[in-house]
């Protein structure tokens, strides 16, 4: 009786969940404070999401996807500059290209953002599932994840190479699947690659991954502070039959083995693209991405000294090489973050009495989902119609003066500008763009930047014949030729000035 009494008198965010109607178990299981965290934390990555005005890249990749849809074909050579015409060129991230060109068909700037925005929550939903299961702990979870997304900022937009991570996170989670004990995910790994080789290079840092993993699966020993636990043979078996399906699979795509030699030649015949695109310097120590990075690794020791824990082989070499990359280049902070926020998460791991704590009241919840779910769609939907304003980035008003030229002339103009130009004046030829790889194998980039460091400049111009130039105001670059006899500004406002040579044709 007193058994009967007590259980009646117990309220139902209490009750365990065992002893729950199961209409009420699925509502507690969907509306419960851990979704409401998980809830929250997407509205704030919403927030980070910039509108798609300032990013070099989007324009071709829009202008290119349009031609191989018209014509029915992948584009194979260049098509866009005077420099470079009819030179061999891979699009190594046509695949991924795609969805936003769909996105700008159906609601312009709008649903291209909403594709970024999509793709990023995908991401980091992808974390926080990875994160919970490490720590047993939404709590620890929601604070790894957000930290992962503080470092990640850098890449947000609508950039392809979101895509990659996807994917990435996507093999991370059947990964886990695998050291869990259910080897058959592994072969869903060939799938993901033949997706991955056609979206984006970054499938080659994927493979090392999962060529680490393997690897670190055929040690067994067993230290205070290092470990490492050996694969099963039906584990072995399964990641051995994804990998031999995952070489073929990196051939089919429209370019074979030109494509996936792709990130090689990105990493060896690219040296100007990484040493003067700001996204691959080093990291800056005193910037709020610095501070969050060395927090981490303190925080990390910390714990580590306070409640020590022993660490898999493949966790340390993970978390170490992805820091070591993300410090020399800012844009792999990214993968640092995707590869350490579970790490650090299981360094705080949760026992399981305490990661089954009550989730508090079915109505308190439900109130505060809908409060979230409604904070969230109301920013999304002001972000979605907020008109981008491009003439802080790029040269909208001087389009008319562009128009002006003769139809015969060539433009030497900003790097960042390329894209732009080419997708709104498909007419005029650019000097150069965003797709640095063509441009640096035949020495284009490089005398592209001895013109705007004033090394030569002239005679550069001469060399490509540069009718025009079309670049920022109050640059070294514009000093000069305001000064250069030959040379006078027909169009200019506060951004921008347009020069043309005297003598033109």
């Amino acid at each position: 009786m007193l058994v009967s009494e007590t259980l009646v008198g117990t309220p139902a965010a209490a009750m365990p969940l065992a002893t729950v109607p199961g209409r009420q178990l699925l509502l507690h299981r969907v509306v419960n404070l851990q979704a409401v965290l998980a809830l929250a934390l997407g509205a704030l990555i919403l927030l980070a999401i910039p509108r798609p005005t300032a990013d070099p890249d989007i324009w071709w990749h829009l202008r290119n996807t349009q031609l191989m849809l018209q014509h029915r074909a992948f584009v194979r050579h260049d098509v866009f500059s005077f420099t470079v015409p009819g030179v061999p060129w891979i699009d190594h991230e046509w695949l991924a290209e795609l969805p936003f060109y769909v996105g700008w068909q159906l609601l312009g700037f709008t649903g291209v953002y909403l594709v970024s925005a999509v793709l990023v929550l995908l991401i980091f939903g992808c974390v926080l599932s990875l994160c919970r299961e490490a720590s047993r702990s939404m709590v620890v979870a929601i604070a790894a994840t957000t930290v992962a997304a503080l470092l990640s900022v850098v890449s947000f937009g609508p950039r392809t190479l979101l895509f990659g991570w996807l994917l990435f996170c996507a093999q991370l989670i059947l990964l886990q699947r695998v050291r869990q004990g259910r080897a058959q995910a592994a072969l869903l790994l060939p799938p993901l690659y033949l997706l991955w080789i056609n979206c984006h290079g970054s499938w080659l840092i994927g493979l090392g991954v999962l060529l680490l993993t393997l690897l670190a699966g055929q040690l067994n020993f067993q230290h205070e502070s290092l470990y490492a636990k050996s694969f099963s043979r039906a584990t072995n078996r399964s990641l051995l039959l994804a990998l031999s399906g995952i070489l073929p699979a990196l051939f089919c795509n429209p370019w074979g083995w030109r494509l996936a030699a792709y990130p090689f030649n990105f990493a060896f015949r690219q040296p100007l693209n990484v040493a003067s695109i700001e996204e691959w310097r080093s990291l800056q120590f005193h910037s709020m991405r610095g501070a969050i990075v060395v927090g981490v690794v303190l925080l990390m020791i910390l714990r580590q000294l306070w409640r020590p824990r022993a660490w898999a082989v493949d966790e340390v070499l993970l978390f170490t090489g992805s820091l070591l990359a993300g410090c020399l280049h800012e844009r792999f902070l990214f993968l640092f973050a995707l590869l350490a926020a579970p790490i650090a998460a299981r360094s705080f791991e949760r026992s399981t009495a305490a990661a089954q704590r009550p989730n508090g009241s079915l109505m308190v919840n439900s109130l505060l989902m809908a409060l979230v779910l409604l904070s969230a769609a109301t920013n999304l939907r002001r972000q979605a119609a907020k008109q981008p304003v491009l003439s802080d980035s790029f040269p909208v008003a001087a389009l008319p003066a562009l128009d002006a030229l003769p139809s015969s002339s060539r433009l030497f103009h900003e790097y960042n500008w390329g894209g732009y130009l080419l997708w709104n004046r498909p007419a005029i030829p650019v000097f150069i763009d965003s797709r640095v790889d063509i441009f640096e194998y035949n020495g284009v980039f490089e005398d592209y930047l001895d013109t705007v460091r004033i090394k030569n400049p002239l005679r550069v111009l001469d060399r490509y014949r540069i009718d025009a130039v079309l670049f920022e105001q109050d640059t070294p670059l514009t000093y000069l030729l305001s000064r250069t006899p030959g040379w006078y500004a027909a169009w200019q406002d506060q951004h921008t000035v347009l020069f043309r040579r005297i003598n033109m044709r």
